[in-house]
């Protein structure tokens, strides 16, 4: 609940920090040092930066689009209400379409990633495990407010960077650099 309440709390500006670097150090970000092991520490780290580099200019664009939309400024805005004021309506409704097909998407992936995995580590059938996931997340949408939620998410994202700085930590002092 003190955690819940300092996020709570915090101006806009960083609220969306946070959110932000969140959104940056998500779960998929622990798989990054399996992926890069083969390319070795040099291009894994040019690899990283550049990688960076592009979702830095996509958070300030997206900022700057966000800065001069009438709707965000006012408290009511949304991606629809950014993309059609630079898009116009058609394209706009396309991008909605769009994002909400890849959220679908991404919600099943994880849904039947995490519950196949629940259930092989505990040996209970995975189509129970990925049902009883679906309930939990049901049961926390429908309470109609996302402060918990949002607070989890942070904590979530601030324990799997911790996560990913200790395992460079180990890898650095167990490889060498040549």
């Amino acid at each position: 609940a003190g955690i819940s309440e300092t996020f709570e709390t915090l101006p806009p500006f960083w609220t969306s920090f946070a959110l932000t670097t969140n959104a940056m150090f998500g779960p998929s970000i622990l798989a990054m040092p399996i992926a890069f092991a083969g390319l070795g520490p040099v291009l894994g780290v040019a690899v990283l930066i550049a990688l960076a580099c592009v979702n830095a200019l996509t958070y300030g664009y997206l900022a700057a689009a966000c800065a001069r939309n009438s709707g965000i400024a006012r408290g009511s805005g949304t991606i629809g209400s950014i993309a059609t004021d630079f898009l116009g309506a058609v394209p706009a409704k396309a991008l909605q379409i769009a994002l909400f097909a890849f959220c679908a998407l991404v919600v099943f992936v994880i849904f039947v990633g995490f519950g196949a995995a629940v259930g092989q580590m505990t040996g209970l059938y995975e189509g129970l495990c990925v049902g009883v996931i679906f309930c939990v997340v049901a049961f926390v949408l429908s309470r109609k407010t996302l402060n918990l939620t949002i607070t989890s998410g942070l904590v979530v994202g601030s324990v799997n960077l911790m996560m990913l700085t200790v395992i460079m930590v180990l890898v650095l002092f167990q490889t060498p650099l040549a």
